[in-house]
């Protein structure tokens, strides 16, 4: 996969544009999709807009952000994906998705997932990239844990506790875990 938007076998993951406001709504709208992280529980499409103003304005400033997830066969904006600094402020990256609820169990989370990690080390060259959850959601801690991802401890983000995931670059293993993997394959 090279360069952006970035396509996968069912979806395409694209910048925002404030056109996508009424979709974004049916993600962060619902309480049940925004239970835990629910300060991004929107009220009106004007907070989903308010979303997309941020999210465009970090992908103008670092080059990246969390995006919209576009289901192929439809062509609706079913959620976002995608990698920011983490809380908007970094210095961490981390990688970051949203969908509607009556897209959940499909595998588009983990495909997504998996696009947006493969971009941030191939094309923008992370070191590390790392995911924040809350402890009780265990369905973004399974699909976290299926891309790879290494539970390394817990925190405060995001106004609430979380435990924080983390995946090294494959480029960027250090020497003796490489070495290692050389030897595992002889």
């Amino acid at each position: 996969m090279t360069g952006f938007p970035i396509h996968t076998p069912r979806l395409l993951i694209r910048s925002f544009t404030l056109d996508d406001a009424e979709a974004m709504f049916k993600v962060l709208g619902d309480p049940e999709t925004m239970r835990f992280f629910s300060i991004w529980l929107a009220k009106l499409v004007e907070n989903a807009r308010g979303f997309i103003r941020w999210v465009t304005g970090m992908e103008r400033e670092y080059g990246y952000s969390f995006w919209a997830v576009v289901e192929k066969e439809s062509g609706e904006v079913i959620g976002d994906c995608g990698l920011a600094p983490l809380e908007g402020r970094g210095p961490q990256v981390e990688l970051g998705c949203d969908l509607r609820r009556d897209k959940w169990n499909h595998g588009y989370a983990t495909e997504a997932g998996a696009a947006s990690l493969e971009y941030g080390f191939n094309e923008l060259k992370l070191d590390r990239i790392i995911a924040v959850t809350h402890p009780d959601n265990v369905a973004a801690r399974r699909v976290v844990e299926k891309l790879g991802m290494v539970l390394e401890g817990k925190g405060r983000h995001y106004g609430g506790e979380s435990v924080i995931y983390a995946k090294r670059s494959p480029q960027h293993l250090p020497r003796d875990r490489l070495y290692m993997i050389f030897m595992e394959n002889e």
